[in-house]
C-alpha cells in the first residue's frame, strides 16, 4: 500500500512539473521565434497526446513524433511563407550550433543541401532535441491522464 502511494506522489509530483514545462512551452508573446515554437509544440504534444496509447513503449513514441516534427517541417513549396518562420526559429535557435549537431552527429553534408533544405533539417533537430528533452512516453501517458492542456489560448 505505501508503495503505491509513493508512486501516486511521484506521479502526482510529475503532473505538476509537466504543467508548468507544458505552460511555458505554448506560452505566446515571448516573441516571433518563441511564439512559432510555441504553435509547433502544442500541435506535436496534442498528436502525441492523442495518439499514443497505455501499451505503447519509447519506440512507438520515438517513431511516432519523428512523423510529426518532420509534419512540421516539410516545406512543399520554397516560396511558402512558412520557410520564413523556420528560418526565424533557427536563427533564434543558434543556426551554427544546429548545423554542427547535423555534421557530427550524422555527417550531413551541408554541401549536398539549398539553404531552404537546411533550414528545414535545423528546424526538425531542433524541434525534435527539444521534445525528447522535455517529454517521455511516460510523460505523454500522464498527460492523458490528467487531460492537461497542450493547446495555445490564442485569446
Amino acid at each position: 500500500m505505501g508503495e503505491v502511494k509513493k508512486m501516486n506522489k511521484k506521479e502526482l509530483e510529475r503532473k505538476s512539473e509537466l504543467e508548468e514545462q507544458i505552460k511555458t512551452d505554448i506560452e505566446l508573446g515571448n516573441g516571433e521565434a518563441v511564439d512559432i515554437t510555441a504553435h509547433a509544440f502544442s500541435n506535436i504534444l496534442w498528436e502525441l497526446k492523442y495518439r499514443i496509447n497505455d501499451d505503447d513503449d519509447d519506440d512507438k513514441y520515438y517513431d511516432l513524433l519523428h512523423t510529426l516534427v518532420d509534419q512540421e517541417c516539410i516545406v512543399e513549396d520554397w516560396t511558402d511563407p512558412k520557410i520564413d518562420d523556420i528560418e526565424c526559429v533557427v536563427k533564434w535557435a543558434g543556426v551554427m550550433d544546429l548545423l554542427k549537431q547535423l555534421t557530427s552527429e550524422y555527417g550531413l553534408d551541408i554541401n549536398d543541401y539549398t539553404d531552404n533544405e537546411l533550414y528545414a533539417k535545423c528546424y526538425y533537430r531542433f524541434l525534435y532535441n527539444r521534445i525528447i528533452e522535455d517529454y517521455s512516453c511516460e510523460d505523454l501517458k500522464i498527460i492523458q491522464k490528467y487531460n492537461i492542456n497542450v493547446l495555445i489560448n490564442d485569446e
